[in-house]
């Protein structure tokens, strides 16, 4: 589920308690995973609370489609680029995009595929990378129809900027290129397509969802009011 994966993410980001943003991180992860048996325990200002739930307050998902949605529509669309951290929900996201707005889904995970990364290793021609990914997938890759996924794309550089060329020369193609550190891996020994992409960023579970998710809908609906004096009671 997409919470406990950023529930995981949050917890490793603990660890790291020397970042400027740490205090707030200890502060949401002292609530207790599982809040059926017990009420939220310590006591937290309203400013707290509300840096809290500003730092942790990534995208909703149906805003996250929703934008996907209108990049689709967009007829000055360009290739997108999800970003996000591990875990946070980006290959379902797509997937689940995909299926709902497309007619099919073209699918490569470049971090386990060697044989499509191998597909931006000769030249960047889109026709021939289309056409290596149909043969491969064993399906049509058809403009407008169907929705192109480069999934894990920190493994493969140039893949990152075969968008440029996607822009350039097949912008009839709606293609994604999701992965995590995209502005690490695109640095090294390629380029990155500045002002040939579209971006989008995932963010993990924000303290909100994380009181929906277990069952603590009305801690949510507390924490949103700003009610001070009532969140200090609890």
């Amino acid at each position: 589920m997409r919470w406990a994966a950023a529930l995981a993410s949050v917890s490793r980001m603990r660890k790291r308690s020397h970042t400027a943003n740490a205090t707030f991180l200890l502060v949401a992860t002292s609530i207790p995973v599982s809040l059926e048996a017990q009420r939220i325990q310590g006591r937290y200002d309203i400013e707290t609370v509300r840096e809290v739930t500003a730092f942790l307050d990534g995208a909703d998902p149906d805003q996250i489609m929703d934008q996907l949605i209108a990049w689709k529509d967009d007829a000055r669309r360009k290739p997108l680029i999800l970003n996000g951290a591990r875990q946070v929900g980006k290959t379902w996201l797509l997937k689940e995009f995909g299926s709902l707005h497309f007619e099919n889904v073209a699918y490569v995970s470049l971090d386990n595929d060697a044989l499509a990364r191998g597909y931006f290793d000769p030249d960047f021609d889109t026709a021939r990378i289309i056409a290596s990914l149909a043969l491969e997938l064993d399906m049509d890759i058809e403009p407008e129809k169907t929705l192109i996924v480069l999934d894990e794309v920190q493994a493969c550089p140039k893949a990152i900027t075969s968008l440029k060329y996607f822009c350039e020369n097949a912008p009839g193609y709606a293609v994604v290129a999701a992965g995590s550190l995209l502005g690490v891996s695109a640095t090294e020994g390629t380029g990155f397509p500045v002002g040939k992409v579209n971006m989008l960023d995932l963010h993990p579970l924000s303290f909100g969802e994380f009181l929906e998710a277990t069952g603590n809908g009305r801690f949510a609906k507390l924490v949103s009011s700003g009610d001070a004096a009532m969140i200090d009671s609890r």
